[in-house]
């Protein structure tokens, strides 16, 4: 509301709007006179002091009259834009969000309404219904309501993948409520001002329908009725036009004034910089390793509904208090990995194998079993904090609604205590902005306090540094693993890496070609292509970095028989290129002690 009166067009639609509820909340003041009484006597009086607007032909006071038709047409358009735009943002949210033959059929309706033209669907309704106001209401609102559900579906198509929306999801909350809390509040703005924009057009054919008689019936008095019974004796008596005229250009200009402002200030804008530093974080201690096993991969296969192979028969193991390190070039099927211990592949993608996290096998539970492990027993840190989190709420919200999904409500200041613990300053004060007004490296934080709140057995780490400076990078890990019980990290980075991990598992073309512990992987690489990542990192000092030659190859399409690193390996032999190495030892190499 202070955006819209910050702005000049939206002071002048205000004004304007308040002053025409004004008019027909408080107008019978000014005008005492029964606006329904007819005064035979008084017809077709002309303006003066007894009626400053006049009479009509039945003598009634036109001042009246305008009162209380403005203030049955104003409650009807606010009826109508109530109705048309919670029916749009419901429906055309729920098309955009769950997709498929949902969003196929919403689709195809939403044509076909907007197709035909409004006035010719109410008047078919109308037809049907009977004339009468609240039958002409629903009419209107039959005929209006696909135009805001089509931009409600614009607004939401694609959101599931959105990472606030998958953060949410990883807390264990249901897909109605991330629809009503994180999907629909973020097209809110947008429905409105499209729907503010119709407003004008409500207002005019409301007031044709009822010069057609088919609103609200005499003597109750409507603008558009007003008009009507006005136009046999506009030569003689042309002051009938000029209440309900007025009204309606005044209503008019009101919504177009509101919706240009509303356009204007919800379009969003960045106000802030992000900052780029952060406190210093303890080191942390190492970890007490145990012998429960926190996640335990086995045989795992991803393909995908086009064909690609992004995963083929791994196997893991990761105990409690280790943090496992997932390496490799994009493409090699990192995410998916991490996105099948998550459960968050597509519903065509064709999983086999095992996957177990705190001795549940997640890829066999229910739906509600998987909302209820998701949050407790897996938590989630996404690559990009700004958009894991909903900048339409402040961070405590995020935070807070990793309890509130599992049924628990904390107080604040056992959030504030979460959130400071992990190295926030001044975390009260905080938790009340929106994300936009954190650091990249504060926020990471967050987010992981919000994965982290039930102390879940397993946590997964998509590339958590990879939009935050370098020198945030280690501060969040070490947040990370201060927070977690163990680590299920994908990176990129074999620097922070070295420096952060216990195990690393090289993945390449959907398989993992060696794994072992970071010391081994680092000091005394064993497969080519683990030799070629650490010679493509840059260093600090000494030799430069060599690239790797070529790329790996398109898990789209069929890999030749043999190792799929051959193409681009400068030690390979006849075997590499006829037979696929198993993983042996910890590595998969015919180089190796494989035969």
């Amino acid at each position: 509301m202070t955006g819209l009166l910050r702005h000049r067009g939206g002071r002048a639609g205000t004004a304007l709007a308040l002053a025409l509820v004004a008019f027909a909340v408080f107008g019978p003041a000014l005008a005492t006179a029964d606006p329904d009484l007819p005064d035979y006597a008084n017809q077709l009086a002309a303006p003066g002091a007894a009626h400053w607007l006049g009479t009509d032909d039945a003598g009634r006071d036109l001042l009246a009259r305008t009162i209380a038709g403005a203030r049955t047409s104003l409650q009807a358009v606010l009826v109508v834009f109530a109705l048309t735009t919670t029916l749009g943002l419901l429906v055309g949210g729920a098309a955009g969000y769950l997709g498929g033959i949902v969003d196929a059929v919403i689709s195809r309706v939403i044509d076909v309404m907007l197709g035909l033209p409004s006035q010719i669907i109410a008047l078919a309704i109308v037809g049907a219904l009977g004339v009468g106001a609240d039958n002409l209401i629903l009419a209107i609102v039959a005929a209006g309501w696909a135009y805001p559900a089509r931009i409600a579906r614009s607004a939401t198509l694609g959101s599931h993948t959105r990472l606030d929306v998958i953060a949410a999801r990883m807390a264990g909350i249901g897909p109605a409520r991330v629809l009503r809390t994180h999907i629909l509040p973020g097209a809110l703005a947008t429905v409105v001002v499209a729907a503010t924009a119709t407003v004008g057009e409500t207002v005019l054919v409301l007031a044709g329908l009822s010069f057609l008689g088919l609103g609200a019936q005499p003597p109750t008095a409507e603008l558009g009725q007003m008009l009507a019974d006005s136009q046999g004796s506009l030569v003689s008596s042309p002051w009938l036009l000029i209440g309900p005229t007025v009204i309606i250009a005044l209503t008019v200009t009101a919504a177009m004034l509101l919706s240009d402002a509303l356009r204007d200030v919800l379009d969003p804008q960045p106000t802030e910089v992000r900052a780029r530093t952060a406190p210093p974080v303890a080191v942390r201690a190492p970890a007490t390793v145990t012998d429960a096993v926190a996640l335990r991969v086995t045989d795992l296969a991803v393909t995908y509904s086009d064909g690609a192979r992004a995963v083929r028969g791994v196997s893991l193991t990761l105990r409690s208090g280790q943090c496992l390190a997932v390496v490799g070039e994009s493409g090699c099927g990192k995410t998916t990995l991490a996105r099948a211990v998550l459960r968050l592949l597509p519903p065509a993608a064709t999983i086999t194998g095992h996957v177990q996290v705190d001795d549940q096998d997640i890829l066999n539970l229910d739906a509600p079993a998987m909302r209820r492990a998701r949050g407790r027993a897996i938590g989630y840190v996404a690559q990009d904090p700004y958009a894991a989190c909903d900048p339409l709420h402040p961070v405590r919200h995020h935070v807070t609604e990793a309890w509130l999904a599992h049924r628990r409500r904390p107080d604040r200041s056992t959030v504030t205590g979460r959130v400071a613990d992990l190295g926030v300053q001044h975390a009260r004060e905080r938790l009340a902005e929106r994300p936009h007004r954190w650091s990249g490296g504060m926020l990471q934080r967050a987010t992981i306090a919000a994965a982290t709140v039930h102390q879940p057995a397993l946590t997964v780490a998509d590339e958590p540094t990879s939009a935050l400076d370098a020198d945030l990078s280690d501060d969040v890990l070490i947040t990370l693993r201060q927070a977690s019980q163990a680590v299920l990290l994908i990176s990129h980075d074999l620097r922070l890496v070295a420096r952060h991990s216990d195990h690393i598992a090289v993945m390449y073309a959907g398989r993992i070609v060696e794994t072992g512990t970071t010391g081994d992987i680092l000091d005394n690489p064993r497969h080519p292509y683990t030799r070629a990542l650490l010679a493509a990192t840059p260093p600090v000092e000494g030799p430069p970095a060599r690239s790797l030659p070529g790329a790996p190859p398109s898990l789209a399409h069929h890999i030749d028989p043999g190792c799929a690193f051959a193409p681009r390996c400068v030690e390979a032999r006849s075997i590499c290129h006829d037979r696929e190495p198993v993983l042996v030892g910890g590595v998969a190499c015919f180089n190796g002690d494989q035969r």
